[in-house]
């Protein structure tokens, strides 16, 4: 449609205001009719029709059209939302809030601009939390693998320690057992000797018994009796085992490694020191009241969630401090100042100018409210107590009088 006049395109009208029938270039809201170029001059110079509200033609988009009247879009209705066309307007529209295609184009436009501004300054917002977050994930990665050496390195040391003790327990259960069994062995050596030798020494008797006669027997009678007592009655001679072995650990041994078993259940708990909002608190003034042009203060104790305080810092905490009165929205800055033992300081000042309204006080971590956020900050006299009084009593009294 680039190289179309006004004229071949429909919706466009011949000059309502000349006998000649000369393509219309503008429109007349007031007078509701379509004049060519030299009828929209005369009309803007007539005393009678110089401030009538005029719409130029070629400001309209003419590619869009009223699917009811068949005609071009001319203005926009600012109380219904919507384009219309020249029959629209004389219909149903003629005394609404009406602004030339243009004109509307060009605010919102405006508008979206900033919108897009806006996004745009969101998405940067997002990109440095995702950058935060990634940062986050590799420091949380590092101390990972950093703990977990930590971890077997005392264990390896721990193990260690008990293989060495194991062994050494060993060793001196080998040593007993090995000086034991040796004495059984001597002992059960020489009860063998004895045996054999009693045996032999019976096995001797009889057979001189059977052989010899009787004198022959009474002669040797004493010597054989002698030599049978001797091997029955030898007074050296051990018959219980001269060694036992119930080998055990001593009871105050036994007590030393159950405590070490105890404690090597208790070695070393893994934590998560990272500080919690949930248990993180904060104290000072400032979370209750503010007197308007002066600094007000209060401070946050980082803590884990063991409800342990933090000694370090590094903490972003987000401190938001607004009220909202009718529709306005009014907004405070807060400066945190970390002091990197786990305290965080807080100031802000409300303006004097600020209504005498209470504030909400936000403050967040990673998007979580820490433990009693968020807090009602009232709003204090700037006058001093004192001078509130004599304010008061001399109200006191005009009210008397009156």
């Amino acid at each position: 449609m680039g190289n179309n006049t006004p004229q071949d395109i429909e919706g466009f009208h011949d000059c309502e205001a000349c006998d000649v029938k000369h393509p219309a270039t503008s429109w007349c809201l007031d007078c509701d009719y379509d004049m060519c170029t030299t009828a929209t001059r005369f009309h803007s110079r007539n005393k009678a029709s110089r401030d009538h509200k005029v719409v130029f033609l070629e400001q309209l988009a003419v590619s869009v059209f009223c699917t009811e009247h068949k005609e071009q879009f001319r203005l926009f209705d600012e109380e219904c939302n919507h384009m219309v066309c020249r029959s629209c307007v004389t219909l149903t529209h003629e005394n609404h809030s009406l602004l030339s295609l243009a004109e509307v184009g060009l605010k919102y436009k405006q508008e979206m601009e900033a919108l897009v501004t806006q996004a745009s300054a969101q998405a940067e917002v997002i990109k440095d939390a995702e950058n935060r977050v990634l940062n986050a994930s590799s420091d949380m990665e590092k101390a990972y693998k950093e703990q977990r050496a930590k971890i077997q390195s005392v264990f390896k040391k721990l193990h260690d320690a008990v293989t060495t003790r194991e062994q050494d327990l060993i060793n001196e259960l080998e040593m007993l057992h090995s000086k034991k069994a040796a004495i059984l062995t001597e002992q059960r050596a020489l009860l063998r000797n004895c045996q054999d030798c009693i045996e032999a020494t019976v096995k001797g008797v009889k057979s001189t018994i059977q052989s010899s006669d009787n004198a022959n027997l009474l002669y040797v009678r004493s010597t054989i009796e002698s030599i049978l007592e001797a091997a029955t009655k030898n007074q050296y001679l051990v018959l219980e085992p001269e060694a036992q072995f119930v080998p055990e650990l001593n009871r105050c041994e036994k007590r030393r490694l159950q405590r070490v078993v105890g404690a090597l259940n208790n070695v070393g708990v893994v934590m998560d020191r990272s500080t919690c909002a949930v248990t993180t608190t904060a104290a000072g003034s400032g979370l209750e009241q503010a007197n308007p042009g002066e600094v007000a203060s209060f401070t946050i104790i980082a803590r884990d969630a063991q409800r342990l305080s933090r000694a370090v810092g590094g903490d972003t905490f987000v401190v938001e401090l607004k009220n909202k009165s009718d529709e306005l929205e009014d907004k405070v800055r807060a400066d945190v100042q970390d002091k990197g033992y786990g305290k965080y300081l807080v100031t802000y000042t409300i303006p004097r100018s600020a209504k005498r309204v209470d504030y909400t006080l936000s403050v967040r971590l990673r998007g979580a409210h820490i433990q009693g956020s968020p807090f009602t900050v009232h709003m204090a006299s700037s006058l001093p107590c004192k001078t509130n009084k004599v304010l008061s009593d001399v109200a006191g009294k005009i009210t008397q009088h009156s």
